[in-house]
C-alpha cells in the first residue's frame, strides 16, 4: 500500500498539538533532531514519512494506532472508525460512551439507551424513543421546512414564530424526559423489591 505524506505530515502536526507539544520536544521525546521533525510534518514532496519505530513511539504518545497516523484510516482506532463508519456517532461521542462502560456508570449509560430505543417486554420487538419522538415532531407536527431552517432565518417575524417553535420544542423534550424519568423510577423500584 502506497501512503500519503502529506496525510501522514497533517496528522502528526494535529496530534503534536493537540498534545500541547513543541515540535522540540516532541523530538526530545522520540529522540530524533529537530529538522528531522520538520521534515516529518511538512506537506509538500520534500517531506519524509517516518521510520516504523519512530511511528510506534508517536503512536504511544498520541494514544492511536499506527493506521490513524498512517491515514488507514480517520478515527485514532480502527475499531471507532468502524463504529462511526455504522453509526455516523462522531468520535467524541464513542469515547464518552466507551469512558462511561469503562467507568461503570450503567446509570448514564441506561438513559442514553432509553433515549435511543427502548425495548418492550418481548425483547425483539423496539417502541419509539424519546429522540424518535423528538425527530417525529420536528419533521411530522411542524410546518414543511421548519426544522431546517429554525434557527437560520434573520426575518423579526420569523423570530417570534422561532421562539414559539423552540418553546413548543422544550415542551415536548421536557414532556419527554419527564416519562423516561418516571420509566426508569419504576424500574429502580421494582429491583429494590425483588432484592
Amino acid at each position: 500500500m502506497k501512503y500519503d505524506q502529506c496525510i501522514i505530515a497533517t496528522r502528526i502536526k494535529t496530534e503534536r498539538k493537540a498534545a500541547k507539544l513543541s515540535m522540540e520536544r516532541l523530538a526530545e521525546l522520540i529522540n530524533v533532531n529537530r529538522n528531522t521533525m520538520t521534515a516529518w510534518e511538512r506537506q509538500d514532496e520534500s517531506g519524509r514519512i517516518p521510520p516504523l519505530d519512530d511511528l510506534f513511539q508517536m503512536c504511544e504518545l498520541f494514544q492511536c494506532e499506527l493506521g490513524y497516523l498512517l491515514g488507514e484510516y480517520d478515527c485514532k482506532t480502527r475499531v471507532d472508525t468502524d463504529i462511526k463508519a455504522e453509526t455516523g456517532l462522531i468520535e467524541p461521542t464513542i469515547r464518552y460512551l466507551r469512558y462511561l462502560k469503562k467507568n461503570s456508570q450503567y446509570q448514564t449509560l441506561g438513559v442514553i439507551n432509553s433515549l435511543l430505543c427502548q425495548t418492550s417486554s418481548d425483547s425483539h420487538m423496539f417502541q419509539y424513543s424519546i429522540l424518535s419522538s423528538i425527530e417525529d415532531y420536528l419533521t411530522k407536527e411542524l410546518p414543511p421546512g421548519t426544522a431546517q431552517i429554525l434557527f437560520e432565518s434573520d426575518d423579526k417575524d420569523w423570530e417570534v414564530q422561532t421562539r414559539e417553535i423552540e418553546d413548543l420544542i422544550l415542551f415536548k423534550i421536557q414532556y419527554s424526559l419527564k416519562e423516561l424519568k418516571e420509566a426508569m423510577m419504576k424500574v429502580n423500584y421494582g429491583k429494590r423489591r425483588y432484592k
